[in-house]
């Protein structure tokens, strides 16, 4: 408010002879014409007559007397228009005599002439000029009054006449000023005595030595500044002596004026303090002491008084005046509103301000340069800006976001009219500020065609000044997006679990679902690599957006021109390179449009919601200016409080290397169980040398067999397994793995491809990179090559079965290498029991195949013609295994899943497949062509399933009986054991615990006859029949029960055995012996 104030200069003068300048040069310049045609009268009297006769009528028939001679009444009568006029010529002559003395320092000289002139003026009721006499006696009465000087009188009633009529009481200072109702210029005024008593004081019985001692200062200038602004209405309805406007709008400003100090400072112009008075008279700044002075003893206007006075400025048409008038107005009511709190109030007259000013100034404005200083006319523009709310920051401040566009179109007025006056004083930074405040916050009132107009604006002063221009909306980032790349390196793993087992955890938990991890691959960046970014761009004008630059913290960008169209979201795409390794994380990007300054902008993801604060906040005084803030708020682009920012996180490794294949493999054609020969070339094309190198292998089945895990949810634990045994199994084998490539050099890899069924191509997979010692993890990239290889069935097993030998009779034990190699192992290991395993082969290849199966160190070789099928005999000795009901394993690692299977289905499921096992790891086959072909394979197996008989007759029992003839010659027919009556023979029963328990229990013998006749006359033996076992039998070892006999009659006998068991085994309390000792005696 002092800034204007200082700025307009409304009252202020330098001294107290410049205040009785000011107060008395309004009306000399008022009445110059008049005082000049007075003066020109006085010697041509009937000239002046003629002219007033002209311009002003007198009422016909009256009369006018004029009588100077009563020094009682000093009343003056005058009788005609001509002593009139000479009264008014003499009253003026006297006034200008009195301000003429008063602009030389004679103030008590001055005042006396005043109230002299006073007299002749109200005779002549020439109401201009004695408004301007009563000015002149309030300005000699504070002058006398503020430098405490004493005052003499020559006419002393003439000052009791003007202060108040008969009847006319001043209330005391002890009485409020707003308790009784006040006519600011007729009515009672509130004083003080000057002792400060309660008394009341009749203005019409005292003298005026007894009014200068009784009234105060603000009394007397009240008083007579209130009679001089009516004197002023008065004449305003005088056609001839009309008070100019100016003249009546200056003497209500300084009576405005006069009572905003002694409102301030609580009546403190009596106290006769100089910084009071000096901010009354010198227009200086009013500072916090005054704010703070105490004059609890005096009386003063209300803030509402002095606003009701400042509303008869209103009534004059201020714009018809010259533009100094104007400025004069407008800078002092926005001083005095300043002063009284008004801020709004001032906002609008310092806004009235701009406007004449604008109006009036020059398209160069370069006279108002040369006479102003620009910092002060700038600040004066933020104090408008400020008071009307565009202090605020909606760009960075939550609490602005949602509360700055009260008024948007008030503002938008007011901000176009600061650009029009920076306009005329060619203040360019301020000018791009204002204009790009308006695209940044006052967007919606803007039309099409001026967003263009204020964008081509400021093109212009960009390339003509040297400026900051910055980009005006701080939103325009709204994604940043990386590109994978396609060949990107991969973080490697520390460990791999082997394959069948799962990974143990401490959880009571069998499975979690909320522990899954996100199936998400990290993106790793490399140096000195181009990699993609795309950058989501909004451009919410009416025109096209142009960028011209982007910068990326820590990256070389390679392309950074790009348009937006108008009014979309555009996503644009840069390339970048990397510069230096390590973590980085990218929060804003650096974007410059239409060559305009480069500023970071944030990525936004959206606006944060309303804080609701029920608390009123208070308002702080922002030392910044408006422009100054906005630029701050701008270059920063700090909008963390009102929208929710992201972060790109990059993870950049070292340089890689770069490996590429120059010679791929050839296509092949083979059949199933082949394996064929090839190779690549592969050269590492990089400057960095490749220490680490895996091989990957995959197939064309696997994902075949992978969408039939995932479809068929009931398959049984064992067909899982067998499907993800053929996920696994490996096409390609690498014969002359490399650990290590240099920079530049070529290798040749040896590949064996293994024809698998259904195989249309195998895939190379080779994962490549460099690992220095100050690396924590690996990173590799991976070259994939696929090999061609077609595979055609050649063998397929058609089906299997089990045979047990003891069954067998018709076996011709002289023929056959089958026999021989059973009687041979029989002999090495007399406990062996032995099965015939026969496989179906059938032959689908359109040639002669010879195959050849080996089971341990039995061999068979067979030629099977095309298209037909052949069995094959192999024996297989019966075993046990120790845990045949273990769980079938997962090569997947997949978490075991109970089965819905009974207790028996499931142990057979267990059973059947860990016996199938051990066959499959004994049986091998393989097929070759015969000639000069030398073609070869394996044969596949996986197809043999066990059934419950067949897994019966393959497995050994835990605890097992065999009996045997000793001690008597006999012949063997097939079963039959041939002997001689009469003659003693021994059985020997021999028990084996297969087991790993120790069992006991009894052996019983059972003899019987194949007739009805009783066995006691036909059959005797030695000893008892029922044997108790008490030692036990030891896990692995036999027990030997032995009994003699003798056959008495011929014919065919049978001898059995059963063993009751102490324990359970394998769910069996008694064994027994499968097949019987069949006796014929002869």
């Amino acid at each position: 408010a002092s800034t204007s104030a200082s700025f307009n200069g409304s009252t202020s003068v330098s001294n107290s002879t410049a205040l009785a300048s000011s107060a008395s040069a309004p009306a000399l310049n008022s009445a110059s014409s008049t005082a000049s045609a007075s003066s020109s009268s006085a010697t041509t009297t009937s000239a002046t007559a003629k002219l007033l006769k002209q311009k002003k009528r007198i009422s016909s028939g009256s009369t006018i007397t004029l009588s100077l001679t009563d020094p009682t009444t000093n009343k003056i009568s005058l009788t005609t228009p001509s002593e009139r006029r000479s009264t008014r010529i003499k009253g003026r002559q006297m006034k200008i005599t009195a301000n003429l003395l008063l602009l030389a320092g004679q103030h008590l000289q001055s005042l006396n002439k005043f109230l002299e002139s006073w007299k002749f003026l109200n005779v002549s009721s020439d109401h201009l000029w004695m408004g301007s006499c009563l000015e002149g006696i309030a300005v000699c009465l504070s002058i006398l009054k503020c430098n405490s000087l004493e005052c003499n009188f020559q006419t002393s009633s003439l000052l009791t006449t003007i202060i108040g009529s008969k009847g006319k009481k001043l209330l005391s200072a002890g009485s409020s000023p707003l308790a009784t109702p006040r006519n600011s210029m007729m009515g009672n005024i509130t004083g003080s005595d000057s002792h400060g008593g309660a008394a009341t004081v009749d203005s019409t019985r005292l003298n005026s030595e007894q009014i200068w001692l009784a009234y105060s200062l603000t009394d007397l200038v009240t008083i007579l500044l209130g009679k001089a602004i009516n004197l002023y209405e008065l004449s305003r309805g005088d056609g001839e002596d009309c008070a100019p406007s100016m003249v009546y709008c200056d003497s209500i400003l300084r009576y405005m004026k006069f009572h905003t100090v002694n409102l301030i400072t609580r009546g403190g112009l009596t106290a006769r303090d100089n910084d009071v008075v000096c901010a009354f008279v010198r227009g200086q700044p009013i500072t916090e002491k005054l704010y703070n002075y105490s004059q609890s003893q005096l009386a003063y206007w209300s803030k509402e008084e002095i606003y009701k006075l400042g509303k008869k400025i209103s009534q004059i048409r201020i714009k018809d005046l010259d533009m100094t008038s104007q400025c004069k107005i407008h800078s002092c009511l926005a001083s005095i509103f300043g002063d009284l709190g008004y801020d709004r109030k001032r906002a609008f007259s310092l806004r009235q301000l701009l406007i004449s000013v604008i109006a009036e100034i020059n398209s160069d404005a370069s006279s108002l340069i040369l006479t102003s200083d620009p910092v002060q006319l700038l600040a004066f523009l933020n104090s408008i800006l400020s008071t009307y709310g565009l202090d605020r920051s909606p760009e960075t401040a939550n609490s602005d976001l949602y509360s700055h566009s009260r008024w948007p179109q008030i503002h938008k007025s007011l901000i176009l009219l600061c650009i029009n006056l920076c306009e005329k004083l060619q203040c360019q930074q301020e000018l791009v500020y204002l204009k790009s405040l308006l695209l940044t916050r006052y967007l919606d009132t803007l039309t099409d065609n001026e967003q263009c107009l204020l964008l081509a604006d400021l093109k212009r002063i960009n390339s003509e000044y040297d400026v900051n221009v910055f980009h005006f909306d701080p939103f325009v980032v709204r994604s940043v997006t990386v590109v994978p790349p396609s060949n990107g390196p991969m973080k490697q793993q520390q460990q791999q679990k082997p394959a069948g087992k799962t990974e143990k955890s401490d959880s009571p938990f069998i499975y979690n679902p909320f522990d899954k991890k996100k199936d998400s691959r990290d993106v790793y960046l490399v140096q000195d690599e181009y990699v993609e970014f795309q950058i989501s761009v909004q451009n919410p004008f009416a025109f096209v957006l142009e960028i011209t630059g982007i910068e990326l913290l820590g990256f070389e960008v390679l392309k950074s021109h790009f348009s937006v169209p108008a009014k979309t979201l555009a996503t644009v795409s840069i390339m970048t390179k990397p510069l230096q390794p390590g973590q980085r994380e990218v929060e804003e990007i650096k974007i410059k449009t239409f060559n305009f300054s480069t500023c970071g902008f944030p990525i936004v993801k959206s606006l944060r919601r309303e804080i609701m604060n029920k608390c009123k906040k208070l308002l702080t005084v922002s030392t910044d200016t408006v422009w100054n803030q906005y630029q701050q708020n701008m270059s920063t682009a700090n909008i963390s409080q009102i929208a929710q920012t992201s972060k790109v996180r990059l993870q950049i490794i070292p340089s890689q290397p770069s490996l590429q294949i120059t010679k791929p493999s050839s296509q092949l054609l083979l059949l199933e169980g082949q394996t064929m020969s090839t190779s690549i070339t592969l050269r590492n094309s990089s400057r960095v040398p490749i220490n680490h190198i895996q091989f990957h292998i995959n197939d064309s089945t696997v994902p075949t067999l992978q969408e039939i895990l995932v479809q068929d949810k009931e398959l049984p634990h064992s067909e899982i397994y067998e499907i993800e045994y053929f996920i696994h199994k490996k096409a390609i084998a690498v014969k002359n793995p490399v650990t290590e490539i240099k920079p530049g050099e070529e290798i040749t890899l040896d590949l064996q491809v293994i024809g698998k069924r259904g195989m249309e191509f195998a895939m190379l997979a080779i994962d490549y990179g460099y690992k220095s010692a100050q690396m924590k993890d690996t990173f590799a990239r991976r070259l994939e090559h696929r090999v061609v290889a077609i595979v055609n069935p050649s063998l397929e097993l058609a089906g299997c079965d089990v045979i047990e030998l003891d069954n067998c009779d018709s076996i011709d034990p002289k023929k056959g290498e089958l026999w021989r190699y059973s009687q041979q192992q029989t002999e090495q290991n007399k406990s062996l029991r032995w099965v015939l395993f026969s496989l179906d082969l059938r032959n689908t290849w359109n040639k002669f195949l010879t195959v050849k199966l080996s089971y341990d160190s039995y061999c068979v070789t067979d030629v099977i013609v095309p298209l037909e099928t052949k069995r094959f005999i192999i024996p297989i000795p019966k075993f046990l295994l120790s845990t045949p009901i273990d769980r079938i394993p997962s090569l997947s690692n997949k978490q075991y899943i109970a089965s819905k299977l009974t207790k028996a289905e499931d142990q057979f499921l267990r059973e059947s497949f860990w016996y199938r096992e051990r066959i499959l790891s004994k049986l091998t086959g393989q097929w070759f062509f015969d000639g000069s072909e030398g073609a070869a394979g394996s044969i596949e197996f996986r197809g043999i399933r066990l059934s419950q008989k067949m897994l019966s007759m393959i497995k050994t029992e835990r605890v097992s009986l065999a009996i045997e003839l000793k001690d008597v010659p006999y012949s063997k027919t097939g079963a039959l054991y041939i002997i001689n009556t009469e003659e003693t023979f021994t059985v020997c029963v021999t028990v084996k615990n297969n087991s790993d328990t120790v069992i006991s229990g009894i052996l019983r013998n059972v003899p019987s006859v194949s007739t009805t006749a009783a066995l006691e006359k036909r059959l005797l033996y030695n000893g008892a029949l029922q044997h108790i076992i008490t030692d036990g039998v030891q896990p692995g070892q036999e027990y030997v029960f032995q009994i003699s006999a003798i056959v008495l009659e011929k014919g065919e006998y049978e001898w059995g055995a059963l063993l009751d068991l102490n324990e359970v085994v394998a769910g069996e309390s008694v064994v027994g012996l499968k097949w019987p000792l069949r006796l014929r005696a002869m």
